[in-house]
């Protein structure tokens, strides 16, 4: 479904959406920013993690770094692990960090009891570590509404997923 959850839904916000939000990736950008301001304004109740954010933050910090220093991203956070002082060149990811803790969003944070169920998850269902955590939070927090653009949860039962067109 498009980004157009009804107002008031309580809603789990993936990484990619922030990604998205902050690094032009036509078509996603446009559905996914306008989702965003829904959230600052409050017609949506947005949530998220720490662990989303940052998945967030070190994309977008790859991909202008890719930009600034005209790399691929093949390779890229090797390549800035050796040349650290590079990452000190760059503002954006930063900028990004502090305009997310600024939305609005609803941040839950993961315990040790969340950690065990994403495992759980993962091996019931599947899911790579950090999908598996944004799942088990959402179940904690009796979310049923996921914004992402990652396919891995579509086949997940009793979830409402809405991706960005």
């Amino acid at each position: 479904m498009p980004l157009g959850p009804p107002a008031g839904t309580a809603c789990f916000i993936d990484a990619n959406i922030f990604y998205y939000h902050y690094v032009e990736t036509p078509p996603f950008s446009q559905a996914s920013t306008a989702f965003l301001e829904r959230v600052a304004s409050g017609t949506v109740a947005g949530y998220a993690s720490v662990h989303v954010l940052a998945e967030a933050i070190h994309k977008i910090m790859l991909a202008e770094a890719a930009a600034t220093f005209g790399l691929n991203r093949a390779g890229l956070v090797n390549w800035l692990q050796r040349h650290g002082g590079r990452i000190t060149k760059l503002r954006e990811f930063r900028r990004a960090a502090g305009e997310l803790l600024e939305m609005g969003l609803n941040l839950v944070a993961i315990d040790g009891a969340d950690l065990q169920h994403a495992a759980d998850l993962s091996m019931k269902m599947g899911l790579l570590t950090n999908d598996a955590t944004t799942l088990a939070l959402m179940r904690r927090h009796t979310i049923s509404h996921l914004i992402t653009n990652d396919s891995d949860f579509d086949s997940i039962p009793n979830l409402t997923i809405w991706k960005p067109k």
